[in-house]
C-alpha cells in the first residue's frame, strides 16, 4: 500500500489522516519484518553473565577522583615534561580489566566473527578476563591475547591458566578451532575441554576431551583457536565423556552451538581468548603419531588471466598493448 501524499477530493481530512497512519504503520512493519530476518535470529543478544561486577556509574565516580586528585599533585607535571614519570603498568592493565577491558574484548571478538561462527551471532562481555600462557623453548612465555599469532610448536603443551574466581566457584573450559574440520563443513576441531573447574585450579577439573596441539594442514593459512570460559551454577556430570586419551579426527567434531544450546541452563559465558596459528613442521608430527592419519595439503591455482580480444585498431592505447598478444614461446 503506497502513501497518500495528497488528500483527494471530496475525502474529509480525518479520514485522510487515518489512511495515512495506517500506511505508514504498515509500511513499518514490514521494513521491520525485513530487517529482523536479514541476518541470524540470535544476532546482538546477550548470552553472557548481567551481574556486572563493575558498574558503570563507579567507574565514572573512580575516575573523577582519581583526576581531581592528580590535579593537587603538582610534581606529575613536572616529572612527567622532564620524562622522569614512572607509570606503574600493573595498575593500567587492572583498570583496563575493570573498566573498558570487556567491551574492547567484544569489538575484537566481533572484527574476528568469534561469535558469529561459534554461537550464531549471539554476543558477551568478557567479565572474567584469562591469563593464558604457554610455555616457550629456554623458558620463555607465549601470551595469548586476542588475535595474537602463536606458532603450532609453541603449544605442544597445554598452557597455565589463571582468573579471578571464588572458591566455590565452578567453571567450564572449552579450546575449539573453527576452521579446521575436514570431515563435517560448518563444524568445529576440538582440542580441548574441562568441566566442573573448582575455582582456578583448571589441572583439578573433569576432563571431557584431553588437551590436542593445534594442526592446521598446510596451505589453509591462518586458523582461529578460541578459548571460551563458561561459568557453572553448579557442578553437574556430562554424559558425553570421550575416551581418553582421544586421538580420532572424527570423535574431535564439535559445534560450540550446540553445547551451549543443550547446557545452556547451566552455563553461561563469562570470558574468551584466542589467537591464530598456521602450518609449521610440528603438525606433520601429530598427524602421523598423534591423529595416525595421513597428513592433508593443499594448494591454490589460481584462475588463468584474462585477456581480453584484442581489436584491429587500439585506440589511445601505448605500444606494449601488443605485447599481450605475442605468442608463447
Amino acid at each position: 500500500m503506497c502513501l497518500l501524499l495528497k488528500r483527494p477530493i471530496g475525502l474529509g481530512l480525518g479520514l485522510h489522516r487515518l489512511l495515512m497512519s495506517v500506511s505508514v504503520s504498515k509500511m513499518f512493519r514490514i521494513n521491520h519484518y525485513n530487517s529482523s530476518h536479514s541476518s541470524a535470529l540470535s544476532e546482538g543478544v546477550d548470552i553472557g553473565l548481567h551481574n556486572n561486577p563493575h558498574p558503570r556509574y563507579l567507574q565514572v565516580q573512580h575516575k573523577s577522583n582519581l583526576l581531581l586528585k592528580n590535579k593537587n599533585i603538582p610534581d606529575l607535571e613536572q616529572l612527567a615534561r622532564h620524562r622522569k614519570l614512572l607509570v606503574p603498568l600493573n595498575e593500567v592493565e587492572d583498570e583496563w580489566k575493570n573498566a573498558s577491558g570487556p567491551y574492547h574484548i567484544r569489538e575484537i571478538a566481533k572484527h574476528f566473527n568469534i561469535y558469529k561462527d561459534l554461537f550464531d551471532g549471539a554476543e558477551f562481555l568478557s567479565w572474567v578476563i584469562m591469563n593464558i600462557r604457554y610455555k616457550g623453548e629456554e623458558d620463555s612465555i607465549i601470551p595469548v591475547y586476542w588475535g595474537n599469532v602463536v606458532a603450532s610448536f609453541e603449544t605442544k603443551e597445554s598452557p597455565s591458566i589463571s582468573y579471578e574466581s571464588n572458591d566455590d566457584d565452578w567453571w567450564t573450559l572449552l579450546l575449539t578451532n573453527p576452521d579446521g574440520n575436514l570431515h563435517k563443513p560448518d563444524t568445529e576441531v576440538l582440542h580441548w575441554l574441562v568441566t566442573n573447574v573448582p575455582g582456578q585450579s583448571v589441572n583439578n577439573g573433569q576432563v571431557i576431551c584431553d588437551y590436542l596441539q593445534p594442526f592446521p594442514p598446510k596451505g589453509t593459512g591462518y586458523h582461529r583457536f578460541v578459548y571460551v570460559l563458561f561459568k557453572q551454577e553448579g557442578k553437574f556430570d556430562l554424559s558425553e565423556q570421550m575416551p581418553l586419551p582421544c586421538f580420532n579426527s572424527h570423535s574431535r567434531t564439535f559445534s560450540t552451538l550446540e553445547f551451549y544450546k543443550r547446557y545452556q541452563d547451566i552455563i553461561t559465558p563469562a570470558g574468551v581468548n584466542f589467537f591464530q596459528c598456521r602450518w609449521d613442521k610440528s603438525v606433520t608430527t601429530v598427524f602421523h603419531r598423534q591423529l595416525q592419519m595421513r597428513e592433508p595439503s593443499f594448494e591454490y591455482h589460481p584462475p588463468p588471466l584474462y585477456i581480453a580480444p584484442q581489436v584491429k585498431w587500439p585506440h589511445k592505447k601505448p605500444l606494449k598493448y601488443l605485447n599481450r598478444y605475442r605468442p608463447q614461446e
